[in-house]
């Protein structure tokens, strides 16, 4: 009788472990099934958003919290550097603003290696050398970091509409840096 109830017993942990693992795997499936969804859901409203930004408003918008000066942005005078993925822009009173997806640390790794002649286009290097990216004293330089934590849902979509409209191709950045440089 003992060695029969262990026996059923046993019987009995085999099959609830068969059909647990059954189980297990169904409520996996479902799971996956919901996450597509949702996914498919989040990838329809981000589409059907029609993304209508206009440029130095939208990063006015974005620097402008976080300066004790406000900046306004002059629509002529500036330049893009692909390389750099930056854009610089003079502002009324006379400071520079310049966007990027790369860090300071990127940043001013790559503008000494074009001043040393590591992009072998002689116009770029001569731009640079004339006037370097982030200027030559590093005092009076504010850096500001923006990403999709901190704006909105909206944020890299706008940030590539934006690009795209001043002639960057910063595909849909997670974070921009915004270095606000003195006179």
């Amino acid at each position: 009788m003992e060695a029969l109830t262990l026996v059923l017993v046993i019987l009995l942990t085999a099959i609830l472990t068969v059909y647990n693992r059954r189980q297990a795997k169904a409520l996996d499936g479902v799971y996956a099934t919901i996450a597509d969804f949702a996914a498919m859901q989040m990838r329809d409203r981000r589409e059907s958003r029609r993304i209508d930004v206009t440029p130095f408003r939208w990063l006015e918008g974005l620097v402008n919290p976080h300066t004790e000066n406000a900046l306004t942005l002059l629509g002529e005078g500036g330049r893009s550097h692909t390389n750099a993925q930056a854009l610089e822009i003079n502002a009324e009173d006379g400071r520079r603003l310049v966007v990027s997806t790369l860090d300071k640390k990127q940043l001013l790794n790559l503008t000494r290696q074009q001043a040393k002649g590591g992009s072998g286009a002689a116009g770029r290097v001569a731009d640079m050398a004339a006037r370097p990216l982030l200027g030559k004293s590093r005092y009076g330089m504010k850096v500001i970091e923006v990403s999709m934590v901190n704006v909105s849902e909206w944020f890299d979509l706008e940030a590539e509409a934006v690009a795209k409209s001043l002639g960057l191709d910063w595909g849909q950045p997670r974070r921009l840096w915004f270095y606000i440089l003195a006179r």
